[in-house]
């Protein structure tokens, strides 16, 4: 379901933490304990970890908020209200925090970690926050890993990785605008997305310890995207902002795994204007424009009929017109009734 409504409902205390960076967050989470415990806290920890960013990476914080440095959210999990939680900021410090799932005492659950991931890649890659566009360029670390495990190459430079990018556009076939339209709209009839060379997985692997730093991917898996993430190292090693763009425009419009909601925000601060003439503004909005030319849903081998994009569901949420909504639901709406009475 695209539009879900529901009376906000606000956590009623804020509870004081350690004023702790936004990038490392991590550290309101552990807890304490006898040290013969150690291994099975270190183990709740990752595991709130992964939950609250595969909480915010598939698009359940909804009805985003905030104000003064105050940020809440409410946690919607397959479209069912479950808690909404705050987060206070001061001075670029998490300082409070609050959640509805267990009011009336301070608490470190899976929806605000869920919150505080979102404010961690935000500070990530807002571009406004730093004056300057900045590129995502967490694939270009696991790219490179990948290629000299498997391959003994190593892509050292950004002339280098701009060469090589031009080699896999031809490759994948998105090197002219009509070949990229094909891949857009899920009429390309090779399945490109998945798994290109030896042993690269076709999902994201989410059960892992990794923690994301700067110099470090935020995706654990090889290649999730297939020949594409080969393409989107490329494109953040030369710092590529059109290209990268339409990388993440294809994310969303094929939706091919429930983390791809993520990248409506990656495209949005990417983008997020830094002076007047950056073009970002401009770029954005052609990118949104051309993603909701025409509702973007999931075909599937195995099921008929279109399926609900959950990345394209995302940014209608967040960008869509009225227009582009009811025409998306009525999409699923009919694909769902043709199925029921079949």
């Amino acid at each position: 379901m695209i539009m879900w409504h529901r009376k906000q409902t606000d956590a009623r205390k804020l509870f004081d933490v350690p004023a702790t960076k936004v990038g490392e967050f991590r550290l309101l989470f552990k807890t304490d304990g006898p040290s013969s415990e150690l291994q099975a806290r270190f183990d709740a920890e990752a595991r709130l970890l992964r939950e609250g960013r595969r909480m915010y990476e598939r698009g359940y914080l909804r009805n985003w908020r905030e104000s003064g440095g105050t940020y809440q959210a409410d946690a919607v999990p397959n479209g069912e209200m479950e808690a909404s939680a705050t987060v206070r900021t001061r001075m670029g410090k998490i300082a409070g925090m609050a959640c509805t799932c267990t009011p009336g005492e301070a608490l470190r659950c899976v929806h605000i970690c869920a919150v505080c991931f979102r404010l961690f890649y935000r500070e990530r890659y807002c571009s406004a926050l730093h004056r300057k566009t900045i590129v995502p360029y967490e694939a270009s670390g696991m790219v490179n890993r990948y290629l000299g495990n498997r391959l003994g190459t190593y892509i050292r430079d950004e002339e280098t990785a701009y060469e090589t990018a031009i080699g896999l556009e031809h490759i994948i076939g998105v090197d002219d605008e009509r070949q990229y339209e094909r891949w857009l709209e899920g009429t390309h009839f090779i399945h490109s997305m998945g798994n290109c060379l030896p042993s690269v997985e076709e999902t994201t692997d989410m059960d892992t310890d990794h923690w994301p730093d700067p110099d470090a991917p935020d995706l654990t898996a090889d290649l999730p995207h297939g020949w594409f993430t080969l393409l989107e190292g490329m494109y953040g090693k030369c710092q590529d902002k059109e290209k990268m763009a339409r990388l993440y425009a294809l994310y969303i419009a094929r939706g091919e795994l429930p983390e791809d909601a993520r990248y409506v925000d990656r495209l949005r601060w990417m983008l997020s204007t830094v002076k007047l003439n950056d073009g970002n503004a401009e770029l954005l909005q052609a990118t949104l424009r051309q993603l909701m030319a025409k509702p973007r849903v999931k075909y599937s081998y195995d099921i008929d009929g279109p399926q609900p994009n959950n990345a394209y569901e995302c940014l209608l949420r967040e960008y869509g017109t009225q227009e582009a909504i009811d025409d998306y639901c009525g999409i699923i709406e009919k694909s769902a009734d043709e199925f029921t009475h079949a």
